[in-house]
């Protein structure tokens, strides 16, 4: 409880200290005219229960060189201000007009601004406590925000233009990543010589070798029905001429051209002379040349499949396939191709040509001798089959690569454009290592999880303020309402509502006025003004009376009640009298349960009446007036009974003091006696005088009623009061100089007079 207040060179409060006054009890009442300093004394209390140092240091008083000095003695301790600091916090709640701008309204209508700090009323010092934490992590989150869109600037020209940030950060190393970037070349590649894709060919296969299967039956072949005999015959006589594999086709072709028994050589006569026409004949008939062609044949077949013209052929389709491998390969992936080297196949071919081509030869110089060469015949047909599977496993992969390349001439190729966007996102991927982009890769991913922490954590402050807010809404709903109805109010609140839009929780009701709902009209729209809203349905009373009710029901709900302190700034402004004595005992009722209660008013009829009422807390009262030549506030122990003493009692005792103890200026007491006596009278004897008569008119009409008037034995002391005290009543005579002083001695005659007169003494 606050014992002792000492406040040196704050506001006007310059020198306001009461070391000789009483201390402050659990009621202490403060009464003060407008400008003494009430509300500077009510920004100090709050500012030590906030331990905020701005309130104290920006109500400097003016002219002063000394800085801000504060005392608050307690009986648990003593709360100082100096050096622009609070040596500890006051445990103090206050009702100013303050509290009411914060949380309920301003000038006339309520704003965000209140329902936020109405939110934090109604939550109490724990939601506050959640609400300063909501702050912090809102104003976190609004700074890692900033830092995190800086960030991703800094990452706009280092990510790929398909990729989400998210995914960029998050992207590990692609073995596959060079491949996709020599496709994306070729693709570009692809894009800018489309034409010239189009006009390439597809791969040719080989030509497979046709082995003759009939060699081996060929060179082992004669003709049946020339017997043995006449072949030795024709062989010799070949020998013997050197004919050699042509002399049959001679002999055949002579044959033709025989003419009787004429030589088509010589032309002589008896040509069959040594049977060798008719030798020839036997052996060259039908079946001789269809054997000779059977050779022939497969000879031929030889010479094609496995002689040098295969060879030459296949070397020119390698080649030019070569060729096509690699123009292929500046727009389609090419490495899978796999074509298998065929050289051996090649040397294949020459292993089996040179031996088969031998034995073809030996057959046809000797068409009717069978060849008899099995090991030979053997190396050659197996080299022919070991090119033929090799040429087969070529084509295969030739097949294979042209279906690839079908599929690649009928994907539509794409702008080049998207060609050179497609190649710098994934060189963007491939350079994701770069030291520099790594940085700040880094820097975004740091500033991402501190984001989100704070986030997290906004969240779950709003989470648990908004539960704080929906537990005490009931109440405030309830204990506002009690109080309107206790304070005789017209009016009541809907259910409050919470909402925790724009980070920060914010409190809204509705009112209900004589039985019909009216809108708040939060803000100062236009529209508001035809409709009925908190404006133009409540009355300046009403509003104060109803931020009074939320300030009670915050003070109901607070478990620390009993060991705080509550201050209230002139509670009754613009109040009627029926709100005043229900907001006495309000006050009454609250100082049973809290620690101390501090009033401060402007009104003394009020002061007197809370005294009165609160007689038990055994109150104190305070004056703040004005004292000395430059007018510093100061604050005085006084009787809340004196406050409200009328203008006659105050006369009254001036006199009486001057009568009895001589105390007061003559001059100033000579004032008085008509002032006594004219009220007096006008009071008492309101019949007979009228309300603005003064003394000498007053004793007018009790002469001139004569004996009739009750006041007629009074009149001789009337008239020498009125004769002795006019003249001070009224100017000089600027003809004359100034009048003689006032004799005390005859004063006191009349003043006793006076006092006897009004019966405030016995004659």
């Amino acid at each position: 409880m606050l014992k002792k207040i000492v406040i040196n060179n704050v506001g006007v409060l310059k020198a306001f200290s009461t070391p000789s006054s009483p201390r402050l009890e659990r009621l202490t009442t403060i009464y003060a005219r407008n400008g003494r300093g009430k509300s500077t004394l009510t920004a100090i209390l709050k500012a030590a229960g906030d331990g905020t140092a701005e309130p104290v240091v920006g109500r400097h008083s003016f002219g002063s060189d000394r800085p801000p000095e504060i005392v608050l003695a307690r009986d648990s301790g003593t709360v100082r201000f100096a050096g622009e600091r609070w040596t500890s916090r006051l445990p103090v709640d206050v009702f100013d007009t303050h509290f009411i701008a914060e949380n309920v309204h301003a000038g006339e209508m309520p704003d965000l601004g209140h329902d936020r700090g109405l939110f934090s009323v109604i939550v109490g010092r724990d939601g506050v406590r959640l609400g300063r934490r909501l702050e912090f992590f809102s104003g976190a989150a609004k700074r890692l925000a900033a830092r995190l869109k800086a960030a991703e600037q800094a990452l706009v020209l280092d990510r790929p233009s398909d990729m989400p940030l998210a995914d960029f950060v998050a992207y590990a190393a692609d073995r596959g990543l060079d491949e996709r970037i020599a496709g994306a070349e070729r693709a570009l590649r692809s894009a800018r010589q489309a034409e010239r894709v189009a006009r390439l060919a597809e791969l040719t296969p080989l030509p497979i070798p046709a082995t003759p299967a009939g060699v081996a039956s060929v060179l082992a072949s004669t003709v049946a029905d020339v017997d043995t005999s006449a072949r030795e015959r024709l062989a010799e006589h070949f020998r013997k001429f050197g004919l050699g594999k042509a002399g049959g086709e001679w002999v055949r072709f002579g044959l033709e051209h025989v003419h009787g028994d004429a030589c088509p050589m010589c032309g002589r006569d008896g040509v069959d002379e040594q049977g060798l026409v008719t030798l020839y004949s036997a052996v060259f008939s039908e079946s001789y040349r269809n054997h000779l062609e059977s050779v022939g044949a497969v000879a031929d077949t030889v010479r094609d499949a496995l002689g040098p013209s295969a060879s030459g052929s296949m070397t020119r389709i390698l080649s030019d396939n070569g060729t096509l491998v690699r123009d292929w390969a500046e727009f389609h992936d090419t490495a899978g191709f796999g074509l298998p080297d065929v050289s051996m196949a090649l040397d294949d071919l020459a292993r089996a040509h040179e031996p088969l081509s031998a034995l073809m030869e030996a057959k046809r110089a000797s068409p009717l001798e069978p060849v008899n060469a099995p090991d030979v015949l053997a190396a050659g047909l197996k080299a022919a089959a070991r090119a033929e599977e090799r040429i087969r496993k070529y084509n295969v992969a030739v097949e294979a690569a042209n279906v690839s390349l079908r599929q690649r001439r009928s994907v539509e190729a794409i702008p080049e454009a998207r060609a050179v966007a497609v190649l710098r996102d994934l060189t963007k991927l491939r350079d994701r290592i770069d030291p520099g982009v790594a940085s700040r890769i880094a820097t975004y991913d740091r500033v991402r999880r501190r984001d989100e922490c704070a986030r997290r954590m906004r969240k779950v402050a709003q989470d648990r303020l908004k539960a704080a807010n929906l537990d005490a809404s009931s109440h405030y709903h309830r204990q506002v309402n009690y109080y309107l109805a206790r304070f005789g109010a017209k009016f009541a609140i809907s259910e409050i509502t919470n909402s925790m839009a724009g980070n920060a929780g914010a409190s809204d009701y509705g009112l209900l006025v004589r039985g019909t709902p009216v809108a708040r009209g939060r803000g100062r729209d236009r529209q508001s003004e035809s409709t009925p809203n908190f404006r133009n349905a409540l009355s300046t009373a009403d509003k104060t009376t109803l931020a009074l009710a939320f300030f009670l029901a915050k003070l109901d709900r607070d478990p620390d009640l009993s060991g705080r302190i509550v201050v209230f700034d002139d509670p009754l402004s613009s109040h009627d009298s029926h709100r005043r004595s229900r907001t006495v005992e309000a006050l009454r009722e609250l100082g049973t349960r809290c620690h101390q209660v501090l009033v401060l008013s402007h009104d003394e009829w009020f002061v007197r009446e809370l005294c009165r009422a609160c007689h038990a807390m055994s109150p104190v009262t305070y004056q703040i007036e004005f004292e000395g030549a430059e007018q510093w506030s100061v604050a005085k122990s006084v009787d809340p009974d004196d406050l409200c003493r009328s203008d006659h009692a105050v006369s009254v005792d001036t006199l009486r003091a001057f009568h009895e103890r001589r105390d007061g200026d003559p001059a100033t007491a000579v004032l008085h006696v008509r002032r006594v006596l004219e009220t007096h009278f006008r009071r008492a004897y309101s019949g007979w005088f009228g309300p603005v008569d003064d003394l000498g008119a007053i004793v007018d009409v009790i002469r001139k009623e004569g004996p009739n008037h009750p006041c007629a034995s009074l009149l001789p002391r009337l008239d020498a009061c009125n004769a002795a005290t006019r003249k001070r009543h009224h100017g000089e005579d600027a003809r004359f100089g100034s009048r003689t002083g006032v004799d005390p001695d005859e004063l006191d005659g009349i003043v006793r007079d006076a006092l006897v007169l009004i019966g405030a003494v016995r004659s």
